[in-house]
């Protein structure tokens, strides 16, 4: 609470008569402790005529320097990949200083740093062969999208491996709606899967996919081990396009971690993780965003 100088001065000056500055004080409507910080300031000043300016809200001793968090700004305006938990041991390496990654968030949250990229504009992207090529992918995505026998066709051979482990009445294959699944419910009509259940998910409904939370967790191992690997990618060997470089590293990358990242515990707690929401949808309440 704010006191107007009049009653900090009306409180002082009580003191410096020897008068009784605390019923004063009350009569004021300031708090003792107040009061008595006023009194030991002036009185340490031996300044009765103005009000003590008392310092507030001191900046206490903290592990983290301005020096730490110029250094760590420094290391994203190289690499914006950087994780917390790999400035941390940046911090650890560099300083000696060993903090948490909460206390580093806290400290570089709502600072400015770049995040652009390598990007060579060298417009091969509109060459005559580049342009033959986007035609033909647009002319055979656009084919795919009417011949949804295609997807129709996995589903079949995907059904088929299932029901050599599992009876077909006991699963339930989930399924979004891109448009490659429009027609996977003539799959199910079939006599020899009408066993098995088709459950769609309802349209912008992530939190109900478990697949979408364990891809999530896949590609965060990813985009570390493309941060990590950054300046192997951004040297391109001779003879080779940036493209082919660069898949190249995206193959390694998915080849290495989706077995270790896809395990067996991490969809069980995404599957559990979705019921969290089933109350709320069946009470057709307003879906939060981003848990």
């Amino acid at each position: 609470m704010l006191y107007d100088d009049a009653t900090v001065l009306r409180i002082i000056r009580a003191a410096r008569d020897e008068l009784n500055w605390r019923e004063i004080a009350t009569t004021n409507g300031v708090k003792l402790r107040t009061a008595y910080s006023w009194v030991a300031a002036a009185h340490s000043a031996e300044d009765w005529e103005n009000p003590p300016r008392l310092l507030r809200g001191r900046r206490r001793n903290t592990k983290i320097q301005d020096v730490h968090i110029d250094y760590l700004l420094g290391l994203l305006d190289d690499n914006c990949y950087l994780t917390l938990v790999e400035m941390v041991d940046a911090l650890e390496a560099r300083f000696g200083v060993r903090v948490t990654h909460q206390t580093v968030k806290r400290h570089v949250d709502a600072r400015m740093y770049t995040m652009k990229q390598t990007h060579r504009d060298n417009n091969y992207r509109n060459l005559p062969h580049n342009k033959q090529l986007r035609q033909d992918y647009v002319i055979k995505l656009l084919s795919y999208k009417s011949q949804a026998d295609r997807c129709n066709d996995f589903i079949r051979r995907l059904l088929t491996h299932v029901e050599q482990s599992t009876p077909l009445e006991d699963v339930v294959l989930v399924a979004d709606n891109a448009p490659c699944h429009a027609r996977i419910e003539a799959v199910f009509k079939e006599d020899r899967f009408s066993s098995a259940t088709l459950l769609r998910l309802g349209p912008y409904s992530p939190m109900l996919n478990p697949i979408e939370n364990c891809f999530s967790v896949f590609k965060s191992m990813v985009k570390r081990f493309l941060a990590r690997h950054r300046q192997a990618i951004l040297q391109v060997p001779p003879h080779r396009t940036i493209k082919e470089h660069r898949e190249e590293y995206l193959m390694m990358a998915a080849d290495l971690l989706v077995h270790e990242a896809i395990t067996l515990e991490l969809c069980r707690k995404c599957a559990l993780h979705t019921v969290k929401f089933h109350a709320a949808a069946i009470q057709l309440q307003d879906m939060p965003v981003g848990q």
